[in-house]
């Protein structure tokens, strides 16, 4: 997404993700289908996104064109080597606008600082 973009209220958010065509909210939705266990930032590989959505569109071009319509616009990145497509924050955010479902987040506490 381009810097000169404020980042969208969880409102403006959902307003956007309930106008999405269908096409957008299944490419969505499978992230956390594909991957129910799938950590925040931790992407899907493209097969498996495929594989997901076969029956639900079976034209494997609309899927790809739909995942780079979301990467233009900053919602996902798309990694050629090894083929992983893997949302931005502002997507994990959209997903969970969507799906309603967010990813696992992985936090650990801080280091103290050394005494030495």
């Amino acid at each position: 997404m381009p810097a000169s973009f404020a980042l969208p209220t969880a409102d403006q958010l959902r307003k956007y993700a309930e106008q999405l065509p269908p096409i957008y909210k299944l490419a969505l939705g499978a992230f956390q289908e594909a991957a129910p266990n799938r950590r925040h930032g931790e992407g899907v590989l493209a097969g498996t996104l495929r594989q997901r959505l076969k029956d639900q569109l079976p034209d494997e071009d609309e899927l790809l064109l739909a995942l780079g319509k979301l990467e233009e616009a900053g919602f996902i990145r798309y990694d050629d080597y090894p083929g992983v497509y893997t949302p931005t924050s502002l997507g994990e955010e959209l997903i969970f606008a969507v799906t309603g479902k967010k990813a696992k987040q992985v936090t650990i506490p801080e280091l103290p600082k050394p005494t030495w």
